[in-house]
């Protein structure tokens, strides 16, 4: 039996692998990598601005939350933290910065997930707590383009007009608040007005 000979030199660089490939996988499994540990920091931050809220420590509440944003911005639950915290503090201190960092929190908000109705309704939740029914009204319309069988935000919207006087406008609002749902304010508001 014959066996060919072989160039010693010739089978090493056939076999040859170039290294840089052996780093490829490293590199793509250190991406995710990345976004997990951020996500870690973020859901830490958060759990801690939690904690600082019940502790009734809100300005330390509000930093933590800035912290976890300045890690995510493009995260739109983190933004809706951030709007939440700021808008409560704004509910007590009625500052202008404190309500321009809730605007554009809410506003990057509906940016980064343009389809979802809740950064809208929180929104116009932040100016009817302040009786300010204009612009809560207008946010409130997005809310309501964006889910329009969402009878808590028929009902509030409901509410909204019948506080400033708009009361057929209420009747219709709270109308199409019962229809999708069966809620005992909205039937005892239409006997209320007149229109059941």
């Amino acid at each position: 039996m014959n066996v060919p000979e072989t160039n010693q030199s010739e089978t090493a660089r056939s076999l040859t692998w170039p290294w840089w490939l052996s780093l490829l996988p490293l590199v793509l499994l250190a991406l995710p990598m990345r976004q997990v540990v951020t996500d870690l920091q973020v859901q830490r931050l958060l759990d801690q601005a939690q904690q600082a809220n019940q502790a009734l420590a809100f300005d330390q509440a509000l930093q933590l939350v800035r912290q976890a944003e300045k890690l995510s911005p493009g995260d739109p639950a983190v933004q809706m933290r951030l709007a939440t915290t700021a808008r409560a503090l704004w509910n007590f201190r009625e500052t202008d910065a404190l309500q321009r960092e809730a605007d554009q929190a809410y506003d990057a908000a509906v940016r980064l997930s343009p389809h979802a109705a809740l950064p809208w309704y929180e929104h116009a939740r932040m100016y009817s707590l302040k009786r300010q029914d204009g612009r809560a009204l207008t946010f409130l319309d997005g809310a309501l383009s964006r889910d329009p069988n969402n009878a808590g935000y028929w009902l509030e919207r409901a509410r909204l007009l019948e506080r400033d006087g708009q009361v057929g406008a209420a009747k219709t609002a709270y109308q199409a608040c019962l229809t999708r749902d069966e809620i005992p304010e909205c039937r005892s508001a239409l006997k209320r007005l007149g229109a059941a």
